[in-house]
């Protein structure tokens, strides 16, 4: 039993004694207050009004403040016979996991971890959101680089893992999402695939995915099972160097299949040997492709070169101030219908020189290879033959690509639609700076961003 502060002793001391330490649990917190106020409510009927006026204030002053999230601690030495405690440390993320609750974080020591598998853990609530919002489990390094050999998350009896962050973690093994709500990943970095399955409300974020040729460098799959992926942020990544020696491989930089809600945002893709975006016609819902540069596909030795730059196929999909280094491959019949494409940067054919496919489908404000027709259904596009001229550099095969940002007189300067457009460019720079939103990913002026920074590390005292 916790006594009364000093401050409040002797005037609320009489209406205290049901007063208990706080739980650690946020839903416990929330069952005490209300039986605090309950009580509270009960014994101030009685009395008279100048009374409760005195004891209100009072009680406020005394009010229960929430314990602190706790913090728990990993290490490849550990023991998950362990409280998972600083001087205890536990080995496995789900034991971390399973003693942790909502809010909590896990300090993971440096150094090489296996295979990890996290399962539902029933303590663990909280609303989903699409980035995370302090209800997350996070793991983030403590001291050092952490390498994780790959990292699965999946159910309990059909019920998927929850609320889980990831900070400044390396993956060197295949991530999978096989069921799993509100998991997020930030300032991470990816040197295997990243798949979800049956995830609902997933972020990627300022990371850096790629320098591999294990497979695809994010999945996102719908259809297994009748599941989709749901509710996905894909945001200020680095996705490149995703490759292959194998001359029958087909290793997308970022596939999507059967997604509901999905938006691509604010990414830099270079050095990919095969396509950067590859939507597919079973996407369905809200998709937003934006503030994106892609750059030209590469060869390399024995491996296949799959040319185009981006291919997008779902319904209604918002394809907006992106820049497209190459070519988009043409959606199928019965594809693409009510999209949009706006504001983009193309530098190639948009199929065989056409205006995007579908039912209902317009391109308006974009500019891009003259092969392609200036009127689909919109205002007007601007088609020019030579449209490199137009970048810092063109260097497809250079360490981080080519530099697409726009030079001085640029054709694409405030070119994009006057009345609807992102409020920041992939910079983070406020759109417009100049009279009008240039097309494509940058505004003119602004510097290039810096990759994402990973494998961060937590100074504890």
């Amino acid at each position: 039993m916790k006594q009364p502060s000093s401050d409040c002793e002797k005037s609320c001391k009489k209406y205290w004694h049901t007063y208990v330490e706080v739980p650690t649990s946020a839903d416990r917190y929330s069952t005490m207050v209300q039986m605090v106020l309950t009580y509270v409510v009960t014994r101030l009927a009685g009395l008279r009004q100048s009374t409760i006026r005195f004891i209100l204030p009072l009680f406020l002053l005394c009010s229960v403040v929430p314990a602190k999230a706790a913090t728990y601690y990993l290490a490849t030495n550990g023991n998950d016979g362990n409280p998972c405690s600083q001087s205890l440390r536990c080995q496995s993320f789900n034991r971390a996991y399973q003693v942790a609750r909502s809010g909590d974080t896990v300090l993971v020591a440096g150094g090489n971890y296996s295979q990890q598998n996290i399962v539902r853990n029933a303590n663990i609530t909280g609303s989903n959101s699409q980035i995370p919002d302090g209800n997350e489990v996070t793991f983030k390094p403590e001291t050092g680089t952490v390498n994780v050999s790959g990292l699965g998350i999946s159910t309990t009896r059909g019920t998927p893992a929850e609320h889980i962050a990831f900070e400044g973690l390396t993956f060197t093994g295949f991530t999978v999402i096989s069921s799993g709500n509100d998991v997020h990943f930030t300032r991470c970095t990816f040197r295997a695939l990243f798949m979800a399955l049956w995830a609902n409300y997933y972020s990627v974020r300022n990371s850096d995915i790629g320098s591999h040729n294990e497979a695809d460098g994010l999945d996102l799959y719908g259809n297994v099972d009748g599941v989709q992926p749901t509710n996905g942020l894909i945001e200020n990544n680095i996705i490149h160097d995703i490759s292959t020696t194998d001359p029958l491989a087909h290793p997308d930089a970022l596939a999507t299949y059967g997604v509901n809600n999905l938006t691509v945002r604010g990414n830099k893709f270079y050095k990919n040997a095969c396509i950067n975006y590859r939507g597919d016609g079973a996407d369905r819902g809200t998709i937003v492709i934006e503030n994106n540069t892609f750059g030209q596909t590469v060869s390399y030795a024995g491996g296949i070169s799959c040319g185009p730059s981006a291919q997008i196929h779902g319904d209604g999909a918002l394809i907006r101030y992106n820049t497209i280094e190459g070519s988009v491959q043409q959606v199928g019949s019965g594809e693409g219908d009510g999209q949009l494409w706006e504001g983009n940067i193309i530098t190639g054919n948009v199929g065989y020189g056409q205006c995007p496919v579908g039912s209902g489908t317009i391109a308006q404000y974009n500019v891009w290879n003259s092969n392609n027709p200036t009127n689909c259904g919109g205002a007007a596009n601007v088609g020019l033959a030579n449209l490199t001229s137009m970048f810092v550099t063109i260097s497809p095969t250079g360490s981080t690509g080519s530099d697409l940002h726009l030079v001085a007189g640029a054709a694409a300067i405030d070119r994009g639609n006057p009345s609807r457009y992102p409020s920041t460019d992939l910079d983070g720079k406020t759109r417009p700076i100049g009279g009008g939103p240039d097309a494509g990913a940058v505004e003119f002026g602004t510097t290039a961003k810096p990759d994402p920074p990973t494998n961060l590390s937590v100074v504890t005292n």
